[in-house]
């Protein structure tokens, strides 16, 4: 079962599998979502949680993220431990397996895109067996902003992350930082129905284009690790970080791999908020 994923994950960096969720189960997580929808009626800008799209430098009230999901919905914390999705996992991550993140970008019509970037620039650990899940929760397609990922980048180089003209990490790549390696034209866009699940490694280079189109994307995007990937910027709370174990057991021990890596520092005014933080690059792709 999942072979030719498997093997397609291996070569690319990335797969999919059209339809691994229901319409009946999708329904289930749609709603947390639309609570999580009536939840930012009320917030007046961005925090830790929701981030809203900008027009003119203003904030708008178009949800476009939702930040670790799980952590205040228990249909979704219930999702990215349950036993379809970690059953899955197991045949890309081992046995062992550790939650890291989750987020929901909506990426509403007139949405904005997300630049080129490498997710391993964000949180470098000492191994890379690391990917993160999406489920399509609504059609997605090229006009409302697909997700492309570049055939095996994963394999290559790690790319600087950082502003050119400020230094700063920006969260994206500036295109002068590009070489011949990193061409978004020979990128595949990963497009399906409501219920496809996609997969794509912690170092492949990814990015996707603004909604062109009436119909939003909503993407469910969780991130899980091998439980000996130790995250080298540290674990903050350990109680809550061992409470992330998905699947087997912990260890003290974090299996070292000689990897290429950069590290997120200095970050922008903007933190860890990648939206604008991308905004502020201007050698933009999209």
């Amino acid at each position: 079962m999942f072979a030719e994923q498997q093997r397609e994950y291996l070569d690319k960096g990335y797969t999919k599998i059209e339809s691994f969720f229901s319409a009946e189960e999708v329904a289930k997580i749609l709603e947390d979502v639309k609570q999580i929808e009536l939840g930012a009626i009320g917030v007046a800008s961005d925090n830790e949680t929701y981030q809203f799209e900008k027009k003119n430098g203003e904030t708008t009230k178009l949800l476009r993220r939702v930040e670790n999901p799980h952590l205040y919905f228990d249909a979704i914390d219930s999702l990215v431990r349950s036993e379809k999705i970690v059953d899955l996992l197991r045949h890309f991550l081992g046995e062992n397996i550790r939650l890291h993140n989750s987020k929901i970008n909506f990426k509403p019509p007139s949405g904005a895109p997300v630049q080129w970037h490498q997710d391993w620039a964000f949180y470098p650990h000492t191994n890379d067996d690391f990917l993160t899940l999406g489920i399509f929760l609504d059609e997605t397609s090229e006009k409302n902003g697909a997700m492309a990922c570049l055939p095996g980048s994963h394999k290559g180089k790690v790319y600087d992350h950082r502003n050119v003209e400020t230094g700063e990490f920006c969260h994206a790549i500036s295109r002068s930082n590009w070489d011949e390696a990193l061409d978004p034209t020979e990128g595949e866009l990963l497009t399906g129905p409501v219920g496809t699940v996609t997969l794509h490694h912690v170092r492949t280079l990814h990015g996707s284009g603004p909604n062109h189109s009436t119909i939003r994307r909503r993407f469910l995007l969780i991130g899980y690790a091998a439980a000996d990937a130790w995250p080298l910027l540290g674990c903050g709370n350990y109680g809550d970080y061992e409470s992330l174990m998905v699947s087997g057991r912990s260890t003290v021990f974090p299996r070292m791999v000689e990897l290429p890596l950069t590290i997120p520092y200095p970050l922008s005014m903007y933190g860890d908020r990648i939206f604008e933080s991308q905004r502020a690059l201007t050698q933009k792709y999209y």
